[in-house]
C-alpha cells in the first residue's frame, strides 16, 4: 500500500526462485527508480543474467490505464498519470505489465487460494486505502476507464469536505489507516500498543468489554458490509473474499458481515477470508507476467 516493495523472480513454469521485500522511498518520484533497482536486485539474488528476464508484471495502489499508465494513487503520491510501463521497458528491455494491485490478489486467489474454480468473485481488500478486484467468467474486469473496483470512492461514512487528492470517504473513514487514528482519538495507549495491526486491536478491546470499541469494531463492519452488499447488488458474484487488515475481525467479525450482506440483499453469496494473505498480489502478478511472455514469445527473436 504504497509503502512496501514486495516482490519475486519466477521461471516459465511459474515457480517462485527469488523472493524479498524493501522499503519504498518517501519522495514521489523515488519509487520509479527504487522499483527498478529492486528488479535489478531480484536478477541479481537469482544469479542469473538479465538477458533471460521474459516479462515484468507489476501491481501499484492505483487506477493501472491501459497504456501503462498509472494515477490516482495516494499513498505513492501520483494523481496524474505516471508512465510507469514505459520506463520500465525503457530501462529493463522487457515486456512490462502494470496492474491494480489488488486486481493481481483476486487473480492469485483465483489460480491459487480461495477462489479457485470460482469464475464470478469479488475481493476486498482493506488497508491504508480499500480496493476491490473483480473476476467475471473468469478474467479481470476493469471497466471503462480502468477504474473497477475503486470500492474506496464509495459514499458509506460521514460527508466531509475533501479534495481531489485525497482518499475516497469509504476508505477515509473505514481503512485501516482510519482505525488508526480513531484508535489514537479514543484510546491512545491501545494505538500505540496495536503497532501495523490497528483492527485486530481493535477486536480485542471490544471482546474484552471496552464499550467504545465494541461501538468502533461494531461501525466498522457494518460499513464493510454495506460495501460488499454494494458490491453484490451489482456484480451478483458467487463469491466475496475479504483480504488484508479485514481477516483481522476474526470469524465472529466475518459472521457479522455475512448476517448483515444476507439481511440487505435478496441473493448473498458465500464471504469468507481470502486465503494467501500478501501472496497473492505475488500470485497474480506471476500469472499475469508469464502470460505476457507467452504472448510475446519470451523474449526469443525469430530466426531470419
Amino acid at each position: 500500500e504504497g509503502e512496501r516493495l514486495w516482490g519475486g523472480l519466477a521461471d516459465l513454469s511459474g515457480a517462485l526462485q527469488v523472493e524479498a521485500e524493501a522499503a519504498l522511498p518517501p519522495d514521489p518520484h523515488d519509487p520509479v527508480r527504487a522499483l527498478g533497482d529492486f528488479l535489478e536486485g531480484l536478477i541479481g539474488r537469482a544469479g542469473a543474467p538479465a538477458s533471460r528476464l521474459a516479462a515484468v508484471a507489476v501491481g501499484v495502489p492505483g487506477i493501472a490505464h491501459t497504456g501503462g499508465t498509472v494515477s490516482h494513487a495516494p499513498s505513492l503520491g501520483w494523481w496524474q498519470e505516471v508512465p510507469l510501463r514505459s520506463l520500465l521497458q525503457q530501462r529493463f528491455g522487457v515486456p512490462v505489465v502494470v496492474e491494480n494491485d489488488v486486481n493481481l490478489m483476486a487473480l492469485g486467489e483465483y489460480f491459487q487460494g480461495a477462489g479457485q474454480g470460482v469464475a464470478n468473485l469479488a475481493l476486498m481488500h482493506v488497508s491504508d486505502g480499500i480496493g476491490a478486484g473483480i473476476l467475471i467468467g473468469g478474467h479481470l474486469f476493469r471497466g471503462a476507464r480502468n477504474a473497477a473496483g475503486e470500492v474506496g470512492y464509495l459514499p458509506l461514512g460521514p460527508e466531509s469536505p475533501r479534495r481531489p487528492q485525497d482518499y475516497g470517504l469509504f476508505e477515509l473513514h473505514y481503512s485501516s489507516r482510519a482505525i488508526r487514528r480513531r484508535l489514537q482519538e479514543v484510546a491512545p495507549q491501545e494505538a500505540a500498543a496495536a503497532g501495523g495491526r490497528p483492527v485486530r486491536r481493535l477486536r480485542e478491546a471490544a471482546e474484552a468489554g471496552a464499550p467504545w470499541a465494541q461501538e468502533l469494531f461494531a461501525d466498522a463492519l457494518r460499513h464493510w458490509a454495506h460495501a460488499l452488499a454494494s458490491i453484490t447488488c451489482i456484480l451478483n458474484p458467487e463469491l466475496v473474499l475479504l483480504a488484508g487488515d479485514a481477516v483481522d475481525c476474526g470469524e465472529q467479525g466475518l459472521a457479522e458481515i455475512r448476517r448483515i450482506v444476507t439481511d440487505l440483499v435478496p441473493d448473498p453469496p458465500e464471504i469468507k477470508f481470502a486465503a494467501l494473505g500478501g501472496r497473492a498480489a505475488l500470485a497474480g502478478a506471476i500469472a499475469m507476467a508469464l502470460s505476457l511472455a507467452e504472448e510475446t514469445g519470451y523474449g526469443i527473436e525469430a530466426e531470419p
